[in-house]
C-alpha cells in the first residue's frame, strides 16, 4: 500500500511539474507561510495581485467529502503484462484503459482528450463535465502470488500551477464526473469488482471501506 501511495504522489508531482513549465512567469519567494504538498511541509509566499488573492481564496474552501474520487476495478481486457517501447517505465500500463474510457465518454457526449498523457506510473486524460475540466489518472497494481492485479484510477480537477500549489486538484471534483466514469465502468461486461474509495481511506490502507458507488451515501 505504501508503494501505491508513493507512486500516486510521484505521478501527482509529475503532473504538477508540467503546469510549472507552463507558468514560469510566476514569481515565488519562500517565507513563513506553510502548506502541505505531497506530505512535505513547504514554506512559501506568493506574490499576488488583488484579483489573484480573491481567486486563491475561492480554492481554499473545505473539500467536498461526499464524493469518492478513487476507483478500483478488475479487468483482463487490457494490457497488464507486456511493457511497450514507449513506456517511461516498464510498469506504465493503462494507456489502453485511458483511451477506452475517453472514447466511451466522447460517445456519451463529453469532451475528452483523444490522446492520453503518460507519467512515471501510469496514464491520464482530461475531460469536461458541465463545463468543468477534470483529470482522470489510471495505473495498474500487480497482484501478489499470481493473483490478478488491480486497476486503480482517481479523479482530480484540472487546475493550473497556482491553484495546484494549494491542493486545488483535490477539491471541487463534481459528483457528475465521478458518476460518468462509474456508469462506463459498471456498465461494461469487461469490468468487474468496481469499488469507490475516499482518497484518505485508500492511501491509509482501508480499502475495505470502499462502496460500489462513488457517492458516500451508498
Amino acid at each position: 500500500m505504501a508503494r501505491q501511495r508513493t507512486q500516486r504522489m510521484v505521478l501527482w508531482n509529475s503532473l504538477l511539474g508540467a503546469d510549472i513549465a507552463e507558468h514560469v512567469q510566476l514569481l515565488l519567494v519562500f517565507s513563513a507561510h506553510a502548506f502541505f504538498l505531497s506530505g512535505c511541509v513547504v514554506e512559501t509566499r506568493i506574490i499576488l495581485g488583488a484579483g489573484q488573492v480573491s481567486t486563491i481564496k475561492s480554492y481554499l474552501q473545505v473539500m467536498d467529502t461526499t464524493v469518492k474520487t478513487v476507483v478500483t476495478f478488475k479487468s483482463s481486457a487490457f494490457n497488464m503484462s507486456e511493457p511497450k517501447e514507449y513506456f517511461i517505465n516498464p510498469c506504465c500500463f493503462g494507456d489502453d484503459v485511458a483511451r477506452w474510457l475517453a472514447e466511451q465518454l466522447r460517445g456519451k457526449g463529453y469532451q475528452a482528450a483523444e490522446v492520453p498523457g503518460q507519467e512515471d506510473f501510469g496514464w491520464y486524460f482530461r475531460f469536461t463535465e458541465s463545463g468543468i475540466e477534470h483529470c482522470f489518472v489510471i495505473g495498474h497494481r500487480p497482484g501478489d502470488n499470481n493473483e490478478e492485479g488491480l486497476w486503480i484510477g482517481w479523479l482530480e480537477r484540472n487546475r493550473g500551477f497556482l491553484a495546484s500549489l494549494v491542493g486545488a486538484r483535490k477539491r471541487g471534483v463534481q459528483p457528475a464526473a465521478a458518476r460518468a466514469i462509474h456508469e462506463i465502468l459498471s456498465g461494461s461486461p469487461q469490468i468487474r469488482n468496481v469499488r469507490w474509495h475516499f482518497e484518505r481511506d485508500f492511501d491509509s490502507g482501508r480499502e475495505q471501506a470502499a462502496t460500489p458507488e462513488p457517492s458516500s451515501a451508498q
